[in-house]
């Protein structure tokens, strides 16, 4: 099993560096802001709509952000500028 006086650890063996940081996926991170609801994590469906720092939301989940309070927290982090329906404006997409 070794340290028994037959074999000497090497340091990399002894000693552990730094864990390594996992880089996100940038291709990832924008299909995700792009395709899918802030709030929900859904797939966008019409109607979209947007807030004034520019994520996208579907208008049913901001709805149910709304009137529900009771939210987890991360998830009240994601909208928690958005006080009224007002705040959100919808999207008129071209295809």
């Amino acid at each position: 099993m070794g340290c028994d006086g037959g074999t000497i650890p090497k340091r990399h063996e002894l000693v552990k560096g730094p864990r390594k940081v996992e880089k996100v996926d940038k291709n990832a991170e924008l299909v995700a802001q792009w395709y899918y609801c802030t709030l929900s994590q859904e797939k966008l469906n019409r109607p979209i709509v947007a807030c004034e720092l520019g994520r996208l939301y579907n208008k049913d989940a901001i709805i149910e952000f709304l009137l529900d309070k009771s939210s987890e927290k991360a998830i009240v982090e994601a909208a928690s500028h958005i006080r009224s329906i007002k705040r959100a404006h919808s999207l008129t997409i071209c295809t």
